[in-house]
């Protein structure tokens, strides 16, 4: 897994890919100040009548738990846009590094998407329901982000990336052999997420690393 995100992180070089990663990191940055904004915006008009004098600390509070919350959901929402720009993702892997691959499977990148959209959903449900973990218990809260999220992150980028080239089933059995290593490589893409800076080209990398690895499988099975 680490020599596949040091593949990824070398094609940051590579102008079609490095455009993508923007326009990602700008999807998701526009989706997290949106979720701060509506958090805000409905704490303000909340505010009963009369109370005037509670709009504006009901929205600064409203805002800074929007920025909390954005935080803590900030894998779900970048995974989600890593999701949206996979295919083309892949593409720009594939023509720098693997030139010869054949064409992509025809139902791969639906059935990958869906994958991204069900975890994704997963994801903001089960980090909704340990926020109170992540906010009352130092510590605990950690080892829970990293554990929850290097499961989600490592079963979705995986799933995303497998769909391109692999039936469901075989991809299944792919995962089941592979589970404790996506495990681990999406818990240190999980641990890398909270750097600030760096968090916002993880799921990118992380996306393009899968892909490495992926097609390190579809040469060993075609060897096989």
């Amino acid at each position: 897994m680490l020599r596949a995100f040091a593949l990824a992180l070398g094609q940051l070089s590579d102008p079609p890919f490095r455009r993508l990663v923007l326009i990602g990191i700008g999807c998701s940055l526009l989706l997290l100040a949106g979720l701060a904004g509506a958090i805000s915006f409905l704490l303000a008009y909340a505010v009963p009548p009369g109370w005037d004098w509670a709009a504006v600390p009901a929205a600064t509070f409203g805002g800074l738990a929007g920025l909390v919350l954005a935080w803590f959901l900030f894998p779900a929402a970048s995974a989600l846009a890593a999701g949206l720009l996979g295919d083309r993702l892949a593409r720009a892997v594939e023509r720098r590094h693997y030139p010869g691959a054949p064409e992509p499977r025809g139902a791969g990148a639906v059935e990958g998407f869906g994958a991204t959209i069900r975890l994704v959903l997963a994801g903001l449900a089960l980090n909704l329901l340990a926020v109170p973990i992540y906010l009352l218990v130092p510590g605990i809260n950690l080892i829970l982000f990293l554990l929850l999220n290097g499961y989600l992150i490592g079963r979705e980028y995986f799933e995303s990336a497998a769909a391109r080239r692999f039936p469901p089933v075989i991809a299944c059995d792919i995962r089941r052999r592979r589970r404790l290593g996506l495990w681990a490589g999406g818990a240190l893409m999980a641990g890398l997420l909270t750097i600030p800076g760096l968090n916002l080209f993880v799921p990118y990398l992380g996306l393009a690393a899968m892909i490495h690895l992926i097609e390190r499988e579809r040469i060993r099975q075609g060897a096989g």
